[in-house]
């Protein structure tokens, strides 16, 4: 279990290794020489008073997915140009809105935590990234069939779902609608989070018949958390058969609570905690059902780089002096998702200078489907 830990650091215009010669952020992104770190590397085992979002608009989240347009994801890579973009969030104030994506914002507070890697990232920033990742073709469909990205609000819904409570749910109730949304996807991916300290994921595997745990750690237990998101989830099926909902599934059998949870990363994958939330994006963006689809790392502290501009700093920590190495790094992963967000062209607030519109016939699809 992680603790998160609270440093006041600064954002690099310039770039310094400790102990080496200064270099800029141009020669930072130049490295030539990639990660080459091939799946054997891991392990998988897959046998078989801010503005808030009222509890009612979440509960309506995207309950339908028709016609939202497909925006690609940029590569994880921060270039020079999204300097621009990181300077103006971090000039913005606290309180202001930088993100707007469907029915999730984000004010500058809560994208600190992509400005410092010390900092843990929170409900706002992984839903709002959820959202786009919902969009994405490759995401939604996988190896092991169509997955479905739900999000930290519904999940921990879920886990509070006890069979009294449920009694109260009819048949257009968001909850059951939402159920048997996951039954007709032959995977689920739920985050969850322990006790504000830890993230990780848990992916239903309908077509293998498996509750599969990715967490960062490569830790083999299970938190009690996996036991009660199975139970809310058993609890919600049996309302639908009490009250003849229809059922049918693509999963092997709705029999959840017979299912084995199986931890699907078997090596440690994070270094510091402070990550968690970002490898769980990443597991729900390259998890095929079977394994990661492209591996990406967490290189542990030899070189820190670091700067003395007047920004808040991101810590860099590398295992090699060639600093292209890290282009697969979660942590420049950290500062990428901090761009994509506010530059977006889903976001309705569109003042940063990276910001590219979309046309006005997408634009209101994506509004007509997020509500």
């Amino acid at each position: 279990m992680y603790k998160r830990t609270m440093r006041n650091t600064h954002l690099p215009k310039t770039y310094k290794t400790i102990g080496q010669n200064q270099i800029s952020m141009q020669e930072f992104q130049r490295g030539k020489k990639n990660i080459q770190q091939k799946n054997a590397d891991f392990d998988y085992n897959t046998t078989s008073k801010r503005k808030k979002t009222s509890k009612d608009n979440r509960d309506r989240e995207d309950t339908q997915e028709i016609g939202i347009p497909d925006e690609p994801l940029p590569t994880d890579i921060t270039s020079q140009d999204d300097m621009a973009t990181i300077e103006y969030i971090n000039s913005a104030a606290e309180t202001k809105d930088l993100v707007h994506i469907g029915i999730y914002h984000a004010t500058q507070k809560d994208l600190q935590c992509l400005l410092d890697c010390s900092k843990y990232l929170n409900d706002f920033v992984i839903n709002a990234y959820v959202r786009i990742l919902k969009a994405q073709p490759s995401v939604q469909t996988k190896q092991d069939g169509d997955a479905y990205l739900e999000t930290t609000y519904n999940t921990t819904m879920i886990c509070g779902d006890t069979i009294p409570k449920l009694r109260e749910q009819y048949e257009q109730s968001f909850r059951l609608i939402r159920t048997l949304t996951y039954l007709n996807h032959d995977m689920v991916f739920f985050p969850i989070n322990i006790k504000n300290s830890h993230w990780f994921l848990v992916a239903v595997n309908g077509r293998k018949g498996v509750i599969q745990v990715l967490d960062s750690t490569g830790s083999a237990s299970h938190p009690p958390q996996v036991q009660q998101l199975i139970q809310g989830l058993h609890n919600r099926i049996k309302r639908l058969k009490d009250l003849k909902m229809n059922t049918q599934t693509k999963w092997q059998d709705v029999n959840l609570k017979e299912w084995r949870a199986v931890p699907c990363i078997n090596k440690r994958m994070q270094t510091d905690g402070s990550s968690c939330g970002l490898f769980v994006l990443k597991f729900m963006e390259l998890w095929t059902g079977s394994r990661l689809s492209s591996i990406f790392t967490q290189v542990p502290c030899n070189v820190q780089i670091s700067c003395t501009s007047q920004c808040p700093i991101l810590h860099y920590k590398f295992t090699t002096i060639s600093i292209g190495n890290a282009q697969k790094d979660i942590t420049n992963f950290r500062l990428k998702l901090a761009v994509t967000l506010v530059d977006y062209p889903w976001n309705k607030v569109k003042e940063s200078p990276g910001y590219k519109s979309m046309d006005v016939e997408k634009a209101y699809k994506l509004e007509d489907n997020e509500k």
